[in-house]
């Protein structure tokens, strides 16, 4: 497990994922976002009426998406959130982190 940083023009959440995920993470959330594009269940499970247009939290779905992945693919592993990092700049981000893998949706 590797940690990696995720956010979406908000807050750096830090997870620790699977080796393999974390590797490639540019290309797996490329992956979920053609996904998400292209799957009509998954808009109609998020679509907002009130708002006419689909809502959803980026991050918890792409972590239950490799979740998903990864069990798919026989590998016991699950992603762990490891905290909030909070609506940082990128030379805030803790020393430990700099060399992480992110990714911002």
């Amino acid at each position: 497990m590797k940690p990696v940083l995720l956010s979406a023009d908000r807050d750096i959440f830090v997870y620790e994922v699977p080796d393999n995920i974390a590797k490639k993470l540019h290309n797996r959330c490329l992956d979920f976002i053609s996904y998400y594009n292209n799957d009509p269940d998954f808009k109609r499970k998020h679509f907002d009426s009130k708002l006419n247009c689909v809502r959803f939290d980026v991050i918890r779905e792409f972590i239950e998406y490799i979740d998903k992945l990864t069990y798919a693919n026989f590998n016991n592993e699950k992603c762990v959130f490891i905290e909030n990092l909070g609506n940082i700049s990128e030379d805030e981000i803790p020393e430990k982190y700099k060399k992480c893998n992110w990714f911002n949706f």
